[in-house]
């Protein structure tokens, strides 16, 4: 799988001579730093949070600000891309990423530290994630661009997925270096993870090759209300709104019904997040690869999936069998992100790539606009009533797509 999107990696123009190999790996390395520090942020936060003296729901406010920021400058992004080349609004993003992190890592030291009252420190908090939120939302959009520059339409699924098994590769390191760090101290895990950010950007900007292509000309100035691709990007959102309620609710779920410490619940939570992205990382580097479903069997599969380890999550009686029901959907979701972000590209034209992928981008980024939200506010009604909701929206989510063509406009959905 590696080698065959290795080979399609172009040549560097520039003249430097970098080879396909060095420069797909810079690429992945990029990605899968900006993944550890997700899955990083995920584990920690909530126990942090409370720590400081903050209540779920503030929890949530801070993770809406982010994605609300995301949502706003992804398409703008996209189109950036399109304009001024993958490399450049790659590796801004991965600094803008690094820059930022180091700042919210800063508030968090200071409200531990009781430098900073619980309601400055939100403040703070939700000021360094929007700035995050603003400039670090070109990395995804630009790499999934950078996928569709050197992939067909007939393995876009597989080019997708393997960039996904990058950044399921950086979820399972993510939470392995927050579980090995913890113990120095909550804030640790996430400064080194914008460490390694920062020293990859500075590698990217050097080494990476700007992608050969396909035609050229203006960038067309896709809208989200276009049909060819409007359908996708709704259908992303309310997955997105489902994975982010899972996000966000599992640290407290996890310390509330099995009575943990915060310190324990960092450990465990990054335990559950690096088996979910394992299951993750199987999905998109061996099943995909072997079967090369289409983007329509790979949201189908996925929600149907996902649907069950929603209920198995739910149903866990102890830490190991969540550890289990995790997997199962990571499994799931790890065949909806390669899913949905194929479905995208394909609809449009090789101008547009860049443009229709910030929107599914934005789209991404809307599920972490609500989802946080709404799952805190539902959890603190009830634990176990955020994990019904996502059982439900999948549901939901997957007969619509049953009724949508989600391929190539020439070949199977």
């Amino acid at each position: 799988m590696v080698d065959a999107a290795q080979d399609r990696v172009p040549q560097d123009e520039s003249g430097g001579g970098t080879s396909h190999r060095v420069s797909y790996v810079i690429l992945i390395s990029g990605l899968m730093a900006f993944s550890m520090g997700q899955t990083v942020l995920f584990a920690v936060l909530g126990p942090i949070a409370r720590e400081i003296g903050l209540r779920e729901i503030h929890v949530g406010l801070i993770i809406t600000a982010a994605a609300l920021a995301v949502v706003v400058s992804s398409p703008l992004w996209g189109r950036l891309a399109d304009r001024w080349g993958r490399r450049p609004v790659f590796v801004l993003g991965l600094a803008g990423y690094a820059v930022s992190t180091f700042a919210f890592a800063g508030v968090l030291y200071a409200g531990l530290e009781s430098m900073m009252l619980p309601m400055v420190a939100l403040a703070a908090l939700i000021a360094t994630r929007t700035v995050y939120g603003l400039i670090a939302s070109a990395v995804q959009p630009t790499a999934s661009a950078y996928v569709a520059d050197i992939t067909t339409d007939e393995t876009r699924s597989a080019g997708m997925a393997a960039l996904g098994a990058a950044f399921g590769i950086g979820s399972i390191l993510g939470p392995a270096l927050g579980a090995a760090l913890a113990g120095f101290g909550l804030v640790v895990p996430i400064v080194s993870a914008a460490m390694l950010a920062l020293g990859l950007a500075i590698v990217a900007w050097a080494f990476l090759p700007e992608p050969r292509r396909h035609g050229s000309g203006d960038t067309p100035a896709l809208k989200i209300s276009d049909p060819r691709i409007r359908g996708v990007i709704l259908l992303t959102l309310a997955i997105f709104i489902s994975f982010a309620i899972i996000q966000q609710t599992t640290a407290f779920y996890i310390q509330d019904k099995f009575a943990q410490s915060a310190q324990q619940t960092a450990s465990t939570v990054g335990l559950l997040i690096a088996g979910m992205a394992f299951a993750m990382l199987l999905a998109q580097a061996v099943i995909v690869q072997i079967f090369k479903p289409s983007p329509g069997a790979l949201v189908r599969s996925g929600l149907s999936i996902g649907i069950v380890g929603a209920i198995a999550v739910l149903a866990a009686p102890n830490v190991p069998w969540s550890m289990a029901a995790f997997g199962v959907f990571g499994l799931g979701f790890g065949l909806l992100f390669p899913g949905v972000n194929a479905a995208g590209s394909v609809q449009v034209g090789p101008q547009e790539q860049g443009a229709a992928l910030g929107l599914v981008s934005a789209a991404m980024a809307g599920g972490f606009v609500i989802g946080p939200l709404l799952g805190t506010w539902l959890y603190e009604q009830a634990a176990w009533s955020p994990l019904a909701l996502v059982a439900g929206l999948s549901a939901v989510c997957l007969l619509v797509s049953l009724a949508m063509r989600l391929g190539p406009k020439t070949g199977p959905a």
